[in-house]
């Protein structure tokens, strides 16, 4: 089943994540935002909470730029959906991070 197959890639993206291991996790990332994608879409929470690993993972190797299109993509999926802001808050943290390490400081804001 493919859309166990990109629960279970998001999931060891995480965890990598977690352990450090950034590429290992960028790997897992983009494969399950693969299968997501050609299995439901672009506009669905699955896709935007993978979007956001791949931002935080990005940010974490200081691919700055990188961090900044996967959050503003998570945003946007996030804002169609009518998410909450509980919901986007750490999204928009990281990309305001982002931003700042970048010097896009009236960005940031």
């Amino acid at each position: 089943n493919h859309s166990e197959t990109a629960l279970s890639q998001h999931w060891l993206g995480s965890i990598h994540l977690e352990l450090g291991d950034a590429e290992a996790a960028l790997a897992n990332f983009k494969g399950a935002l693969k299968i997501r994608v050609s299995c439901s879409g672009t506009e669905n929470r699955d896709v935007a909470k993978t979007l956001f690993g791949l931002g935080e993972v990005h940010f974490r190797r200081d691919e700055f730029q990188e961090a900044v299109e996967c959050l503003n993509e998570n945003l946007r999926v996030l804002r169609k959906l009518g998410s909450d802001d509980v919901e986007m808050s750490q999204s928009v943290l990281i990309l305001g991070n982002s931003y700042q390490e970048l010097g896009e400081f009236d960005t940031a804001k």
